[in-house]
Parts: C-alpha cells; structure tokens; sequence
C-alpha cells in the first residue's frame, strides 16, 4: 500500500479477497498499426491509432500513450474526433533514448452515458534504434543582401537504401536555404543560404538538419546537429574606389572560386577592412598571407 526508496514497500496489508464488478461492454475499442519502421534517438514519428466504433456511438475519444519509453515524449492532446476512427499521436525520442525494442499501449477515454469510460489498446512493437546518420556543421557566414554556403560533414552510421531528404532549419529570420538530398555514400552537404537586404545581423546558434528516410515504405526522421550561422552587414567601400563601386573580394575572372575554410574566411574578411579603413589597394589572398 505504501512504498518506500528504491521500490521497497513500507507498509502492506495481506487481502484475502479481491472485488470486481462487471459492467456493459465499452462501445469502442482501440488498437495501434505497429510501426514497420523504427523511431531513432534525436527523431520523432505519428503513431497512427485506430477506434473500433460500435453502431451509434459517435462521441470523440481522447487518446495518449500509456507509458512513454526511457527518453521518449508523447502528446497528450490528442483526440479521435467525433464520428472518426483515426488520430496520429506525435512521438519525439531524446539523444539518450533508450535502444531496444519497447512495448507500448494507448490509453482511451470518452463519454458514455453519465460518465468517461476509459479503454487501453493491447500492446504494439516500437522499435528505437541510432540515427543511421551522424553531421557534423563547418561555421559559416552570410552578408546581408548576398549568398553564401553552409557546409555539413556527413557519416553513415547505418546503411540505408534510397536518398535521403535534408532540409536546413534554425535559420535566422528572412535567411533561406533549398533542401538538399544525398544517400548513403555521401559524405558532405552544401547548402546555399541566401540572406535578404534586411535580415538582422548577429550570430545564430540554433541551425541543424531533418533528415528524412524512408525504410519499408515509412519515414524515419531525424533532428540533427547543432550548427552556427552568422549575419554580416556589408563592408564599407574603399575610399579611393570610384563611386557606385562595391568592394568585392579578389577571384578569377574565369574559375569557380575555391571554397575557403571558415579560418581563411575570418583572414579575409579582415584583411579587407584593413583594407577599407586606410584606403590601400593590396590584394587580399584568399589564404590570408602573411
């Protein structure tokens, strides 16, 4: 009746016998479609619920899950409405989720009659495995009104068939990015961001990937990395550049300009407003030479 630290129970009371009631048959019943794909840790998925409605009953049945597995979330605002038979429940799983196969029920209730009747499902697989992907984000810049590139290293830590779909989130206000795709031999990913005139410079830290991929015919999604993306206002022109003429850096007139690492970018970025402040006309090396 009362238990104690560590589950030791501290007082309990022997019964001989044991009361129940029988009652009328709930007029519904629900089930779960078991996942054929796995959820994985830093990932979510709907949980796709299904009411088996005796004739006449209509009313709305709340539903939510009955017990969450180690590091896993669920809804509890989840409904099957009125004279529907289906709600998907939204799962998230932590980093530290727990790997292994869980069992897992839903919990119902609805009102029947003058009171809630509440029913569970019976127990369905879900499956938490590791991200079949593992990035890891370069730092990276972008100048008010230009474009620029985010770079994301890529390891496959699970095989997987197909391509996968990556879209770039946590980007500052009124900066963009188009969805990349790559597979299981990929090993970077180049996203170029666009940053409009007006967009508010300063640094973001919240940037990272949802990966989409599918295994037997669902979606496996992931939430990963943490990356950093600042905001640059332009650089003043040079004092003796003629009028209307932006500074640029220096690139070949007739090549694609060689991706520079984000130390080699700081070199450059100062260099020019050396530069720009005493109004010389040194070429600025992309290497940042000494």
């Amino acid at each position: 009746m009362v238990r104690g630290r560590n589950n030791i129970p501290f007082f309990t009371e022997p019964m001989q016998t044991l009361a129940f009631a029988v009652a009328q048959k709930a007029p519904f019943a629900l089930s779960i479609v078991e996942p054929k794909a796995p959820l994985v840790q830093n990932g979510q998925m709907k949980l796709k619920v299904v009411a088996t409605r005796d004739e006449g009953f209509t009313a709305p049945i709340k539903v939510d899950v009955l017990l969450n597995p180690p590091g896993v979330n669920s809804s509890r605002e989840v409904s099957i409405a009125e004279g529907q038979t289906e709600a998907l429940i939204d799962i998230n799983a932590a980093g530290n989720a727990q790997v292994k196969d869980h069992k897992i029920a839903v919990r119902g209730e609805a009102t029947v009659g003058n009171g809630p009747v509440m029913v569970c499902s019976p127990f369905a697989n879900l499956k938490i495995t590791e991200p079949y992907l593992k990035l890891a984000f370069q730092q990276s810049a972008v100048e008010q009104g230009k474009e620029s590139e985010v770079v994301v290293n890529v390891e496959t830590a699970k095989p997987y068939e197909g391509n996968a779909q990556v879209t770039l989130l946590g980007l500052p206000n009124k900066v963009t990015a188009t969805p990349l795709e790559t597979n299981k031999d990929g090993k970077e990913l180049v996203f170029t961001v666009k940053a409009e005139a007006d967009a508010a410079p300063g640094m973001s830290k919240n940037l990272f990937c949802q990966v989409v991929i599918t295994d037997q015919g669902e979606p496996v999604i992931h939430n990963l990395g943490t990356g950093q993306l600042r905001v640059d206002q332009p650089l003043p022109p040079k004092a003796n550049a003629p009028a209307g003429t932006a500074q640029t850096a220096n690139k070949p007139a007739e090549a694609a300009p060689k991706r520079l690492t984000r130390l080699e970018q700081l070199r450059l970025e100062a260099r020019q407003r050396l530069e720009s402040q005493n109004g010389t006309a040194g070429e600025a090396k992309p290497n940042g030479g000494n």
